[in-house]
């Protein structure tokens, strides 16, 4: 790939043949089983129709002179040799599923972050190329074309490490092929203090789980994910019930409607992975690490499966759009508020944008339409100012003397910002140095007046606060726990404030 290499071992033993690391290959025979089609993909489609490599358990590959990168992602597949045998069983693994399809098999790819050519198993990033543990036989899955995996939680590294593991296993390890395909290997040079760098929230190290959803616990609860703080409120009246704000949610159902599917969305699951975010009417999120901010650059929005049903076919509360003729002028509007450092306890209501997520307002039938896949909003393209936060409202032409009859819900996905250097000083008259950068065992912090009574804070990506203490009695703080990623160094006292952004090497 240029500044990357991939290890390829051949052995001439038995006749020669491939023993591991990877293989280029151009190969698209999607229909022929068993291990002579082993280079095959089953997606019978190339990238850019550009060559693609396929990989074998415990495969790598790593930057040459162990020059740090971030790995944004990747795209990936099943090879067919795998996809059939998953598929229909063969002679050395079972099929998928079992006899009854209710076998809860798996078929899964962990990468680990490689740093000075040693794996960091604490960081990882899972990726399911077959999945049958789901309680609804109708999302139970085999992965058949080309999927983004993000690997951007995994920071600044030298290298990847490619684990395979299977549900099937027998008395000499993994019965199911062990292999599969990458392509399209997306990643940037390491950090430079001169210039942004780009973030990701994708809310994929929530961990919840496939076919699954997460909302609050109480009336003050939240969720992380990139830097930024969701609320999420848990009412216990009534039973307990998600009252407001977002939830978490993998659930892949684009097909069941009502209020039980309420954590699913039309575009039948995540944008780029299997993590995205429901939003009810009146919700907003914001920055947690600081008051000034990074910029949002974009975000993935469409409808939840429930809203989608409820427009498309009309419910018990709610109208079919464009009623029977087709021609009633109905509408469905999220209206996006820009949130900038400065709006702490007020939305700037003259600070907004207007998106339908349905629209049946067009003279000529044909047009109307009701959204049902993940859209981009370029957010910087619209606000003349630094957007830190949004605030969404939404909108309905079916209204009652009780409110809007369309179910009120949306989903996000995919939020990109940018992130700069010195990115937070308030009244900076304080002068502040943090090294090593980046760093590996400890960090120390400098600064010009060391009798003045500053207070410090170490802050992960997600706004945690890791440690604070004052800057005159600290001589280091130590790092070694810390895995690779991004950190803030939070300097500050009653008048000033500065902040650092932080590079923690593994």
């Amino acid at each position: 790939d240029g500044e990357l290499e991939f290890p390829c071992i051949y052995d001439t033993s038995w006749g020669g043949f491939w023993s591991s690391g990877w293989a280029i290959s151009t190969m698209t025979d999607d229909t022929t089983v068993g291990s002579k089609n082993l280079y095959g993909i089953r997606t019978h489609a190339r990238i850019d129709d550009s060559p693609f490599a396929i990989g074998q358990n415990h495969s790598y590959f790593n930057t040459k002179d162990e020059e740090k990168v971030l790995f944004e992602g990747l795209y990936v597949t099943n090879t067919t040799y795998a996809y059939l045998s998953m598929k229909n069983g063969d002679s050395f693994a079972k099929k998928f599923g079992g006899s009854t399809g209710k076998d809860p098999d798996f078929f899964k790819l962990r990468v680990y972050a490689v740093f000075d050519q040693t794996i960091d198993s604490s960081n990882f990033v899972d990726f399911y190329l077959a999945d049958f543990r789901s309680d609804q036989d109708s999302l139970d899955y085999i992965v058949d074309d080309w999927w983004y995996m993000d690997l951007s939680s995994l920071g600044f590294v030298d290298g990847l490490n490619f684990e395979l593991t299977s549900s099937d296993i027998g008395q000499w390890g993994m019965n199911t092929p062990a292999f599969f395909a990458v392509d399209k290997i997306k990643y940037s040079y390491e950090y430079d203090s001169s210039s942004p760098s780009v973030g990701y929230c994708s809310f994929e190290e929530n961990n919840i789980g496939l076919d699954s959803f997460w909302y609050g616990e109480n009336a003050d609860s939240y969720f992380y994910s990139g830097g930024f703080q969701f609320p999420s409120v848990y009412d216990t009246s009534y039973g307990g019930y998600w009252k407001s704000g977002f939830a978490l949610s993998s659930i892949r159902d684009d097909l069941t409607s009502g209020f039980d599917n309420l954590y699913g969305c039309i575009a039948g699951g995540s944008y780029d992975g299997t993590t995205y975010v429901i939003g009810q009417n009146n919700s907003q999120f914001r920055w947690a690490l600081l008051d000034e901010s990074p910029v949002i650059k974009s975000i993935k929005i469409t409808n939840t499966t429930y809203a989608y049903y409820s427009m498309k076919n009309g419910d018990a509360f709610a109208k079919k759009f464009g009623g029977d003729s087709g021609d009633d002028p109905d509408y469905f509007k999220l209206r996006i508020y820009g949130l900038s450092s400065t709006d702490v306890d007020e939305i700037d209501s003259t600070k907004y944008y207007d998106f339908y997520l349905a629209d049946y307002r067009f003279d000529d039938n044909s047009n109307d339409y009701i959204l049902d896949d993940w859209v981009e909003i370029n957010i910087d393209s619209i606000f003349d100012f630094d957007v830190s936060g949004l605030a969404f409202e939404l909108f309905s032409s079916d209204n009652s003397p009780w409110g809007m009859n369309t179910p009120a819900f949306f989903a996000i996905d995919r939020i990109e910002y940018d992130i700069r250097s010195g990115i937070d000083e308030k009244n900076a008259n304080i002068s502040v140095n943090v090294y090593p950068n980046p760093a590996s065992e400890y960090i120390k912090i400098d600064v010009d007046n060391i009798d003045k009574q500053l207070n410090y804070e170490l802050i992960n990506i997600s706004g945690k606060k890791l440690t604070i203490g004052t800057v005159r009695d600290m001589k280091e703080i130590n790092i070694e726990q810390l895995s690779t990623g991004t950190y803030f160094i939070k300097v500050y006292d009653n008048n000033s404030r500065v902040v650092k952004k932080v590079i923690v090497n593994r």
